[in-house]
């Protein structure tokens, strides 16, 4: 096909910035694959341990605080064992880690290819359109950002700015300003995957990297080194009384909404297909590395892992172990037994832990 003159000036430019762009990537990829990893002290130090010692666990527990707080992997192995079932385990959980960071922490458990591995524990919990208020700008918030996990959190974030726009209980400046936060965080989610795969303000973690002069700050792994770190402080006033008015919430309802059948069809919302799909990919990726995917939902009180997430997993036959239900489980949301309304304590921690291990040596997979 041949061009016009007046043309060839203009095509001949865009052949060179369509090149420089293909350089420019390139570049930015063999950069990110020379790039030592983020060193993250509270993420990468537990990493670290399960590289170099994960051979030694049969059972590696992944979430937020409400697993890194709350199962004591000694008394979980003691009490497993006395059911027939042998292992040993890691707590590797991360203050505020949520999917789908969650997610890709856990590839990087099962990359590691423990030899031993046969259950990894991970918490369960949708996917929130609003994490740029967790990581605001940081490493921390960078790493997991790959192309798949950034257009999860996109299309949370998509949903959530349309789910605004149709609303009509907000009205003015309050609709707005929330329109305005979904939008921004669209943004930083953006900002977050081309500052991570541009390698931007990495030079001087690979000259560092290059001299041996990084410091890395190592995070402690807890009293008996097995990634627990409990919360030796109780509820004050305040949160009790907040803790009980939710429990007393709870037993007014009767269990009325957790009694109804919930039809296959209900399930496929925008947002709870997407966790639920997140949530199956890692169980495929856990399945190939030759472990079971067990789903855990900590007791907590108030906006929790819904209902409907939980049964789309289910449906796709992923074990979930959920205490998410003061009625069935009084003792975890007894004020004496938490923190505040999201923690237990070390008492309520180790009452959680007794609950797990009873209900997962009860799996009937478990035991094969």
């Amino acid at each position: 096909m041949r061009f016009p003159d007046s043309l060839r000036p203009l095509l001949k430019r865009l052949a060179n910035c369509a090149l420089a762009v293909a350089g420019f990537t390139l570049m930015c990829a063999i950069l990110h694959a020379a790039l030592p990893p983020v060193w993250i002290p509270e993420v990468s130090t537990r990493l670290e341990h399960l590289r170099k010692e994960g051979d030694r666990y049969d059972a590696v527990f992944v979430g937020s605080s409400r697993l890194l707080c709350q199962i004591s992997p000694r008394l979980f192995d003691q009490l497993v064992g006395e059911q027939g079932v042998t292992c040993r385990s890691f707590n590797a959980g991360v203050y505020g880690m949520l999917p789908p960071e969650t997610g890709y922490f856990s590839g990087e458990v099962l990359d590691a290819k423990p030899d031993r591995l046969r259950w990894l524990f991970v918490e369960l919990y949708p996917l929130p359109p609003d994490l740029a208020s967790y990581y605001d700008n940081t490493e921390r918030g960078m790493y997991w950002h790959t192309p798949g996990n950034t257009a999860a959190v996109l299309h949370a974030n998509w949903v959530r700015f349309r789910q605004l726009l149709e609303d009509r209980s907000r009205r003015g400046m309050e609709k707005v300003r929330k329109i305005g936060d979904t939008a921004t965080n669209f943004g930083k989610q953006l900002w977050l995957f081309v500052r991570n795969y541009t390698n931007f303000g990495r030079g001087a973690k690979l000259f560092a990297a290059w001299i041996n002069d990084e410091k890395k700050e190592r995070r402690p792994l807890g009293p008996h080194g097995d990634g627990w770190l409990p919360r030796d402080i109780r509820a004050n006033a305040a949160e009790r009384a907040k803790i009980e008015r939710a429990v007393a919430e709870a037993h007014e309802k009767k269990g009325e909404e957790r009694a109804k059948k919930l039809k296959r069809g209900t399930l496929r919302s925008a947002l709870i297909e997407k966790a639920g799909r997140h949530f199956t990919a890692l169980d495929a990726r856990a399945r190939a590395a030759g472990a079971q995917l067990v789903l855990v939902v900590p007791p907590h009180l108030g906006d929790t892992t819904p209902d409907k997430l939980i049964q789309y997993v289910r449906e796709e036959n992923i074990p979930v172990l959920a205490f998410n239900d003061p009625l069935k489980y009084p003792a975890l949301y007894l004020a004496d037994n938490r923190t505040d309304a999201i923690h237990l304590n070390r008492l309520g921690a180790l009452e959680f832990t007794r609950m797990l291990a009873s209900e997962f040596a009860a799996l009937p997979s478990t035991k094969r």
